[in-house]
């Protein structure tokens, strides 16, 4: 068989291939192929923002289907170049969603193009600039030891230091770091920290001591409970407070202990409030005992019915404290006997 006899049976070959391994919005883009004017952008609404979040190109000559708009950002240093596909289209808009494109502590700027896919003989639009927000912020630094972190009614933030010769908590604004109030010498400022509703700020010790600062600051005010142990701390939205380390505890306004569960072990649990449920994670000294992620309502009486999330085999990590966001997944940080725990950068339990 001649040379060109097989280029074309090549050819042929990856053509069919190409047509069944494409998607079916790019199988439509090749039998639609048109000579089509090329693009023309006018503006961006929210030119600046961050990545993940949606944005809109006014402008003329877009195609009605989004699969067809290819939408070119760079070039830039941080990334090259990034191509994403509209969201929603129109003849004279396309709302697109940001690819996550950040540096820390920096704006990256860069162009945004259009190209038509669906044009037999493609030309990129004229480009408009962009700025991508940086998804990671530094707000504070040249912390010592920094431990608990809380907000308050007013959005300021708080920061416990652990330093047994001088445990005290900063406050932390757009104008800087300033001390807020110095605790008792050799307080073990492990624990959490946490606002109630009246603004008062409640420090947990890691031993059975709470302090409660009234605001202002007011004088810390040490209230000793036999077993709270509080490695973490959280308020329910009837103003319980819930503490827990070795136990779990619940500690009404008028001061009133409740002991959930009894004694659970060493190093115990660490627990959080969110949406009407109490969340916490146990880790004990027992080798039969895996680690587990439970969650339950928080009734009038203490709690609900316990349900199981996760489970771990024992001894995996060491979570120092969890969180929940709005959509229920659990986050947890912390390390395993010492060494950083790896966790996914959205570990969702």
């Amino acid at each position: 068989m001649k040379k060109s006899a097989i280029y074309y049976v090549l050819l042929s070959c990856f053509m069919v291939f190409a047509m069944y391994s494409c998607s079916e919005d790019d199988k439509n883009i090749l039998s639609d192929l048109q000579d089509l004017p090329t693009p023309v952008l006018t503006s961006v609404t929210e030119a600046a923002g961050l990545g993940g979040t949606d944005a809109t190109i006014e402008g003329s000559g877009f195609s009605t289907n989004p699969a067809n708009n290819l939408i070119t950002f760079g070039p830039s240093d941080n990334f090259g170049y990034k191509s994403i596909r509209a969201k929603e289209a129109t003849a004279t808009s396309l709302t697109y969603t940001r690819p996550l494109i950040s540096a820390v502590d920096a704006i990256v700027s860069t162009e945004v193009r259009v190209s038509r896919l669906d044009d037999s003989n493609p030309t990129r639009s004229n480009a408009l600039d962009v700025d991508f927000l940086p998804l990671i912020s530094t707000y504070a630094s040249g912390l010592s030891r920094p431990r608990g972190i809380a907000f308050d009614s007013a959005g300021d933030a708080y920061v416990s230091i652990h330093d047994f010769e001088d445990p005290h908590i900063v406050k932390v604004t757009a104008a800087g770091v300033e001390d807020y109030v110095h605790i008792p010498v050799s307080t073990n400022l492990r624990g959490e920290i946490e606002f109630d509703s009246d603004d008062n700020l409640w420090v947990g010790t890691s031993w059975e001591l709470l302090w409660m600062i009234p605001p202002g600051p007011g004088e810390p005010v040490g209230t000793e409970y036999a077993e709270a142990c509080t490695k973490s701390i959280s308020f329910d939205a009837n103003g319980n407070l819930w503490a827990a380390n070795e136990r779990i505890l619940r500690i009404t306004p008028d001061g009133t202990e409740t002991d959930l569960f009894g004694y659970i072990g060493w190093p115990g649990v660490v627990a959080t409030v969110a949406d009407g449920y109490l969340y916490w994670w146990t880790k004990t000294e027992y080798e039969d005992d895996p680690q587990t992620v439970n969650k339950a309502q928080i009734t009038p009486d203490g709690l609900g019915a316990t349900e199981k999330i996760l489970e771990h085999d024992h001894g995996k990590y060491w979570p120092s404290s969890i969180v929940v966001d709005t959509d229920g997944n659990v986050y947890g940080h912390g390390s395993s006997f010492g060494f950083p725990a790896y966790i996914p950068s959205r570990p969702t339990f």
